[in-house]
């Protein structure tokens, strides 16, 4: 994020809202750039979901914020998401989007500046490189990226959230550190980014898609303490 504006854009009908959230941000981060929408539709059209953080209000006309927010993630958009709503039993809606918070309404200007911190930082973690030697050219490669590596042969196999596969002659253990702490060797073979794990269960972890990555045994412990240090 360093030497980018941050960009962020509101989906709120209630227009004296969307204002108020709009001055919020600017006065949190001054030179934001700042876009705001009366319909979820609105923002697809105009493409508004490429900002750095998303602030939906829940309950819309049309595409509601949850159903916007599920689309938006459908389409592999990772951008931080708040969700607002005038009603606390929304508020554990759309738990598969991976929010960042649930602003109640009225929404406090103290509660909203934490919130907005908190996705920055998520967005500063998440905007790490990783230098990678990949089918011999060295390139550049976002960490947020990555979902998990196995090690076959001499060759460490990377695979992305877009459904890609890389292949870096390395070992699983140097790639681990090139990648950082959000990632966990769950096994001898496998290496997981665990802010894309879903649950751990006993054998496994379970990514966001569903996919099972095998767990050893006598992991489990330190597993759910890296899966809870990342949520």
């Amino acid at each position: 994020m360093e030497g980018n504006p941050l960009r962020v854009s509101i989906c709120e009908d209630d227009a004296a809202q969307a204002q108020f959230l709009a001055q919020e941000v600017r006065a949190f981060a001054p030179g934001a750039r700042v876009e705001t929408f009366a319909r979820g539709e609105d923002m697809l059209l105009a493409r508004g979901e490429l900002a750095d953080i998303l602030l939906l209000d829940i309950q819309m006309p049309g595409m509601d914020g949850v159903a916007l927010a599920r689309e938006l993630r459908a389409r592999g958009n990772q951008a931080q998401i708040i969700f607002v709503t005038g009603f606390a039993d929304y508020m554990q809606a759309g738990y598969d989007v991976e929010a960042v918070h649930y602003l109640l309404k009225p929404v406090k200007p103290e509660k909203l500046l934490e919130v907005l911190s908190r996705a920055r930082e998520r967005l500063e973690s998440g905007a790490r490189m990783a230098a990678l030697r990949i089918e011999g050219e060295w390139a550049r490669l976002r960490v947020q990226d990555v979902l998990y590596a196995e090690s076959r042969g001499h060759y460490a196999h990377i695979f992305l959230r877009d459904g890609r596969e890389l292949r870096a002659k390395m070992a699983l253990g140097d790639l681990a550190d090139a990648l950082g702490a959000d990632f966990f060797r769950c096994q001898r073979s496998f290496l997981v980014n665990m802010r894309c794990v879903a649950r751990v269960t006993a054998a496994h972890l379970v990514l966001d898609g569903g996919r099972e990555i095998p767990l050893a045994r006598g992991l489990r412990e330190a597993a759910v303490r890296a899966f809870a240090g990342c949520n």
